[in-house]
């Protein structure tokens, strides 16, 4: 909150990564996974690592806001949302290869933390886009 100095941007930026834990416990819950103790310690690191995605890209798209046309708002957000891209990817593919272990305990944190990065950038690539959109809606 320190960094975005507002109290909307900065709950703005949690959207991905509370849509991502709310999947994900629910696609574990229908696939009748029980939480153990390192699908518990997948949950904060996927906070710390998920709660990026939606500062950067709040951070890019505000002093894009008042830009008199939308191209460049698109076109600053296409970039980041790029970059998003490419890192929540590179996580969910590192955290997802933990699934060919052969310890079920490390194949289980490799399905919360790798689903759960794929599901959060799904969430930064809709979610964040969308309320930044109703935002602006609202503020015209």
């Amino acid at each position: 909150m320190g960094h975005l100095r507002n109290f909307r941007d900065a709950m703005l930026t949690l959207a991905p990564t509370v849509f991502g834990l709310a999947v994900l416990l629910a696609v574990l819950r229908l696939l009748g996974e029980k939480l153990n103790m390192v699908n518990l310690v997948s949950l904060p690191l996927l906070i710390g690592i998920d709660v990026d995605y939606g500062i950067f890209l709040v951070s890019v798209s505000r002093p894009l806001r008042d830009a008199p046309d939308t191209s460049a708002w698109s076109k600053g957000m296409s970039a980041a949302m790029h970059a998003v891209m490419v890192c929540a990817l590179a996580a969910a593919l590192g955290f997802g290869s933990l699934v060919t272990c052969g310890v079920p305990a490390i194949r289980s944190l490799g399905v919360a933390a790798g689903f759960g990065a794929g599901v959060c950038l799904l969430g930064a690539m809709i979610a964040i886009p969308a309320l930044l959109w109703l935002a602006a809606k609202k503020g015209s």
